[in-house]
């Protein structure tokens, strides 16, 4: 692990090898008993609430794999586009180029997992003001 630590250390003012173009989340799991049907009430047995999306995660592990990743969206000026940006930075991705959206909502889901099966449904809220512009 040591070992692993001195490399990432090593790469810390490397150029970028590797950036990301995309969506992040703010992701909050609930794992459940069993697939809900519509008006059941369920018990979750355990729920955690963390950044995702796709293509940060992926940055993420670029990152744990050694390398210098930047991680290039958008989020709100929310609280969850802090929590984002807080554990992207934790895990040593460069988010300088990130757009903060005014007044927007970052990117969230709510993805119930089934505790026996592991299948999961992701229900998910986007605020279409929430990009990166393309023009």
């Amino acid at each position: 692990m040591e070992e692993l630590r001195q490399k990432l250390n090593a790469r810390a003012s490397a150029p970028i090898d590797v950036v990301g173009l995309g969506e992040c989340s703010v992701d909050e799991v609930w794992m459940v008993p069993s697939r809900p049907a519509w008006g059941a009430k369920l018990h979750a047995s355990r729920r955690e609430q963390l950044g995702g999306g796709q293509v940060a995660s992926a940055m993420v592990a670029a990152s744990r794999l050694g390398l210098s990743a930047a991680y290039l969206g958008a989020v709100g000026d929310d609280l969850g586009g802090k929590l984002v940006l807080e554990g992207l930075v934790a895990e040593r991705v460069d988010v300088s180029r990130v757009r903060t959206v005014a007044g927007g909502a970052t990117r969230s889901a709510l993805i119930l997992v089934d505790a026996e099966s592991g299948e999961r449904t992701v229900v998910e809220h986007l605020d279409r003001r929430v990009h990166i512009p393309h023009d």
